[in-house]
């Protein structure tokens, strides 16, 4: 504390060389990154899930969708930020759109238990689905992406990334007030045993 006030612990280390040399080093506690910043209460977050086949891609969300409903105070932007940049893409891939933390666990358990997906879901196979970039060039595909990034346009976002025509969501303006955070692993294939 510095006068009443909390303070991160600092220490300084030195060290003295035979010739003559000195280092003197002050380290200081890292900040606590435990909360992300807040967003706002209209933001809406993109959350997307891939896997190897429709089974597992609905398995996957059903594993996401019992996690939010055991941890309802997971920050929407947190969600969206891991899933975005801390996973691989795989063929088969699902894209949900929603503001609230009951949007979002709505959908994904709609999709869980097969049924008909709504108007913020957006599902499809990007191996089927690559003919259309082979038709832009990179150059033009960015553009399109920094254009409906700037204009908040997650839907068509969600779009392009389930056809394939996105890799990666790296610069979206919400990862830079969000943090990765532990989410259920991939549901990998059952092997029946011979």
């Amino acid at each position: 504390m510095i006068n009443g006030a909390p303070s991160p612990l600092r220490a300084g280390v030195s060290s003295f060389g035979a010739g003559g040399s000195n280092l003197h080093l002050i380290v200081e506690e890292a900040p606590d990154l435990t909360q992300s910043e807040p967003t706002a209460p209209d933001a809406a977050f993109l959350v997307p899930l891939s896997a190897n086949s429709e089974e597992q891609l609905g398995r996957y969300a059903a594993s996401l969708a019992d996690f939010l409903e055991r941890y309802p105070e997971t920050a929407g932007n947190d969600l969206a930020f891991t899933l975005q940049s801390g996973r691989r893409s795989m063929n088969y891939r699902l894209a949900v759109v929603g503001s609230t933390h009951a949007e979002i666990l709505s959908a994904l358990r709609e999709v869980a238990e097969g049924k008909k997906k709504g108007n913020n879901v957006y599902s499809g196979n990007s191996r089927e689905a690559r003919s259309l970039s082979r038709v832009l060039e990179a150059v033009e595909i960015d553009t399109l992406k920094k254009g409906w990034e700037e204009k908040g346009q997650l839907d068509k976002l969600a779009q392009a990334w389930v056809q394939g025509l996105l890799k990666d969501f790296t610069s979206l303006a919400s990862h830079r007030r969000a943090r990765r955070i532990s989410l259920p692993t991939y549901p990998f294939a059952k092997l029946g045993t011979g």
